[in-house]
């Protein structure tokens, strides 16, 4: 019948990944803060304990921090013993998964023949995806030892970020053609142009589609003439859309930090009484995570290119292309630096 050239074709697949991540050697930041504190000599024991700042009312003795240690960091081998123990250096695990469900069903023939001894084709189909991922962190690296800023106090930042999961599903439907116009003519060996389009949903920012129209020319069988013009989409990952929100210490220079700026400047003006603080860091302190509206990069391409296969040479192939992509609504990380140069753009901006 008028199917006969057709092949359908359906799958299903899931995958799922899961991987455990054993940190060793982080320092609680909170005890090794008590353990070089104050410290105070107890009488009853003869060693001293970590001082909590408050004392005892009956007595009016000052009062031991509960399992702290004093520490002393100076000389060979220090810290020794409890000392070093006491400082907090603790296995720290994460788990870690992903997990994709995916569906898949096409259906590909010809459909006619026109100047050229090769059939008109075309390819359709449907998708379904649903994407499942998450990071769970050590749970006392996430939760029991966050100083007041919301920074986690252990040196791991990847245990100190707060929980990730998400997922997203998408549907997507494509259909791709491929016309032969002429061969085997002088100066046309073969022609052919082709189409294609993609239509999709994601449930996290909606419906959207891309394109693409491209030619091939090949005037003799040693020369091959090609070009295409499309659009496309990434679409932010898990990670991206979800990651909880965790510390960096990303190189970032404070514009405020100079010394010596004119406070009748434009600087000046923008940074008011923070203008030279003396801030000389080149690392500052912020948070990072995922953001759940972020939509997705898009991109347009054009090509050229041309391919050369000598026929007296068995095997020999050159090819030359030339590639223009315009890439929009990148997805990236805002950047400390970024932020405060936008924040106090001195001569540059208002």
């Amino acid at each position: 019948g008028p199917l006969k050239s057709f092949v359908w074709d359906t799958s299903f697949q899931y995958g799922r990944s899961v991987g455990t991540n054993i940190t060793n050697g982080s320092v609680n930041a909170i005890k090794a803060a008590q353990g070089i504190g104050p410290a105070f000599l107890d009488s009853s024991s003869g060693t001293y304990r970590c001082d909590s700042g408050a004392k005892d009312k009956k007595t009016g003795l000052p009062i031991a921090i509960p399992g702290c240690v004093p520490v002393n960091l100076f000389g060979v081998s220090n810290p020794v013993g409890d000392q070093l123990s006491s400082l907090g250096f603790e296995q720290l695990v994460g788990q870690a998964f992903s997990q994709q469900t995916d569906f898949n069903a096409s259906l590909t023939g010809e459909l006619f023949q026109l100047a050229s001894d090769r059939s008109a084709g075309i390819a359709v189909g449907y998708e379904y995806r649903r994407l499942f991922g998450g990071f769970t962190p050590d749970a006392v690296a996430s939760q029991t030892f966050t100083n007041p800023n919301g920074f986690n106090t252990f040196v791991d930042s990847d245990y100190g970020s707060a929980a990730t999961r998400g997922d997203y599903h998408v549907h997507e439907g494509y259909a791709e053609v491929i016309v032969p116009l002429i061969n085997h003519l002088p100066l046309v060996d073969d022609l052919e142009v082709q189409a294609a389009v993609r239509v999709f949903n994601y449930s996290t920012f909606g419906t959207d589609s891309t394109y693409k129209f491209g030619g091939r020319y090949r005037p003799i069988r040693d020369i091959t003439l090609r070009a295409t013009y499309s659009t496309a989409f990434r679409a932010p990952s898990i990670n991206e859309l979800y990651a909880g929100r965790g510390p960096s210490a990303e190189s970032a220079t404070d514009p405020c930090g100079g010394k010596g700026a004119d406070p009748a400047s434009t600087l000046g003006k923008q940074c008011g009484a923070a203008l030279n603080n003396g801030d000389d860091n080149v690392q500052l302190n912020s948070n990072v995570g995922g953001y759940s509206k972020l939509t997705p990069e898009k991109s347009k391409a054009f090509t050229v290119g041309a391919v050369l296969e000598p026929q007296m040479v068995r095997g020999l192939t050159f090819t030359a292309d030339y590639y223009h992509i315009n890439v929009t609504n990148t997805v990236q990380g805002a950047g400390t630096q970024n932020i405060l140069n936008a924040c106090y753009p001195g001569d540059s901006g208002t």
